[in-house]
């Protein structure tokens, strides 16, 4: 069965007030979004690269508008224009999503621990499903975490996306607290994919099944009639989320840490999609680790205090903090 969503990128966009025109709707080329696979890692990355100020937003939405098209509306008129608040709840949703499946497929237990929480009930509360419990308690999973636990992940400074988040799933089966201690990541790992596929589902309301044309098979004893079926999304959004619930289906899969691309790994330690992210990655982890150190030294720490508490010797924080101190004294001499 064909998936079908044709996009539509105008030539000239821009601002006015929070919304995102096509100007004077002259168009600049059409793709379909099914041949795109790159859709939603771009998206991901977005979201976590760009700084939390509404210029900063803005200039990246329309950087990925101008390149992709827009996200949350019919791409073609009488479709008002998208707006900021639009894309930028849409983008957070989605990314919010895709980085809870690199949990699952990349058995992240810690993260997953980070954003589902286990509660005892009782036999019989607020079960779905008509059979007998004999079980003492029974783990309810409710996947919204608390703020202080969402807000160690990559959205931590994001007022704005913490509090549209979707909205609470809960499920119930029946279980102990013994089962879950002894097969944690099976556990966490089954409750997050309930919540992931619970939303990717709503997302795909409006879907329409239709058919691209028939086909006639003749021969001496009978004809045969075919349709030739294919799904249509509305928006590209949307298109997106059946690309993600087609990948829900995918095994033998990761999620690169680095560029969140969908990956077969070589390997069952496998982080990364390429040697090109896993130096990507290890650059990122450079750069937090030396802004760490910089602000624990603005706060007043001593080199002793903040090497034990990063973790580092006394010799590597001295470096980071002179080069530091270097740079800020050749950007002085330069001016």
């Amino acid at each position: 069965m064909q998936c079908s969503f044709r996009q539509t990128v105008y030539k000239n966009y821009s601002w006015k007030g929070d919304r995102l025109t096509s100007g004077d709707g002259s168009i600049f080329r059409r793709y379909d979004a099914f041949g795109r696979p790159d859709l939603i890692p771009s998206l991901v990355r977005l979201v976590k690269d760009t700084t939390n100020t509404e210029r900063a937003r803005k200039a990246a939405m329309y950087k990925w508008v101008k390149r992709l098209g827009w996200l949350t509306v019919p791409p073609n008129p009488p479709s008002p224009p998208e707006t900021y608040s639009q894309f930028w709840t849409a983008a957070q949703d989605l990314a919010y999503l895709w980085d809870l499946h690199g949990f699952i497929l990349n058995r992240k237990l810690t993260d997953l621990r980070n954003l589902v929480r286990f509660e005892e009930v009782f036999p019989g509360c607020c079960l779905d499903f008509q059979s007998p419990v004999d079980r003492s308690i029974l783990p309810k999973v409710d996947l919204m975490a608390p703020r202080e636990s969402r807000a160690r992940t990559a959205y931590a400074k994001d007022e704005h996306y913490l509090k549209n988040q979707p909205e609470p799933r809960t499920m119930y089966w029946l279980g102990t607290v013994e089962e879950l201690e002894e097969e944690p990541m099976y556990y966490y790992q089954l409750a997050a994919f309930e919540y992931v596929a619970h939303h990717v589902e709503q997302h795909l309301k409006g879907v329409s099944l239709t058919s691209k044309g028939r086909t006639v098979a003749r021969d001496s004893k009978q004809d045969h009639y075919k349709l030739k079926p294919r799904i249509v999304t509305i928006t590209l959004l949307q298109a997106m989320y059946l690309q993600f619930y087609i990948m829900l289906n995918d095994r033998n899969k990761r999620i690169c840490e680095a560029c969140s691309k969908v990956f077969v790994p070589g390997r069952s330690d496998q982080k990364y999609c390429s040697t090109a992210c896993k130096r990507t990655a290890k650059s990122r982890r450079q750069r937090k680790h030396q802004q760490l150190v910089l602000s624990l030294w603005e706060e007043g720490l001593s080199v002793c205090q903040i090497a034990e508490r990063v973790n580092r010797s006394q010799a590597r924080v001295e470096s980071i903090i002179e080069k530091a101190e270097r740079s800020k004294q050749d950007g002085k001499t330069g001016t």
